[in-house]
């Protein structure tokens, strides 16, 4: 602690999180989830949403033919549940010319 009783900001980083929800080791890699509760999907998992294997997912997002990513997370591509709901329910790629 400071000389006023604070805590120096290194302490500030290293208390631990509220315990008040409990919470699986592995929650933040499994779950992949925004503060407003989007789910993003990863690129097999946006694939399998829109039920062809993710090398035809590749091949139709080099031809943009399907969504851009809404994140990036080093180096995986994230979509958003909503943004290939939203792609799926205007016709998928059949939307496309």
């Amino acid at each position: 602690m400071s000389e006023s009783g604070r805590p120096t900001a290194i302490e500030s980083y290293s208390r631990t999180p509220s315990t008040d929800v409990p919470m699986p080791e592995d929650a933040y890699l499994s779950e992949q989830v925004t503060p407003n509760n989007e789910e993003y999907l990863t690129r097999p998992e946006a694939a399998a949403r829109c039920r062809v294997s993710p090398s035809t997912f590749d091949a139709l997002r080099r031809q943009a033919r399907v969504p851009f990513p809404d994140a990036n997370m080093g180096n995986r591509m994230l979509w958003k549940s909503s943004t290939i709901n939203a792609f799926l329910a205007a016709g998928g790629t059949r939307g496309c010319a």
